[in-house]
């Protein structure tokens, strides 16, 4: 409620083993460059506050928060990202559950899943965390939360899902 924007996911595919460190970097880079930037800016201008070590980042999952929501599968998380080993159904559903619950705690009605097709680019899909409850026998079928780990660690590289194909 600091007017903050929601978070945005990008769990398409698991990342290589490298990736935490090469992150973490440009995160620290980012982080020092805004710093400096921040130092040269008035003490009036609200633009400072979003440029906050404090603000940057604060909706970013984190292997820590993570760890903090499931601790019972970060382990085969680990393991599944380090090796590309499969996680299994239920897994895959626990950590969807934590995410979505600490998404919408702050304010997050919709999920981005981002991918890079074979064509050298990158690009997105964006969802929501509600679906309609199609086993209702109304006709007017009433909304469900609707996130599972199917939705999470979906695997598409080439935009199939996209109308023209991809």
């Amino acid at each position: 409620a600091r007017g903050t924007a929601p978070p945005s996911f990008a769990p398409s595919r698991l990342p290589l083993a490298p990736a935490p460190r090469m992150a973490k970097a440009l995160y620290d880079n980012a982080i020092s460059t805004v710093s400096k930037v921040k130092e040269t800016m008035s003490p009036h201008n609200k633009a400072a506050h979003y440029l906050s070590p404090d603000f940057l980042g604060a909706n970013l999952w984190t292997d820590d928060k993570m760890r903090a929501a499931c601790p019972s599968v970060m382990g085969k998380f680990e393991e599944a990202r380090s090796t590309g080993a499969q996680m299994s159904k239920g897994d895959k559903d626990t950590i969807a559950k934590a995410l979505m619950d600490w998404a919408v705690k702050r304010g997050a009605v919709n999920f981005s899943h981002w991918f890079s097709p074979m064509r050298g680019t990158c690009a997105q899909k964006h969802d929501a965390f509600l679906d309609l409850d199609f086993s209702s026998p109304s006709v007017v079928k009433p909304m469900k939360k609707d996130f599972d780990g199917g939705k999470l660690f979906m695997a598409e590289t080439d935009g199939s899902s996209f109308p023209n194909g991809g």
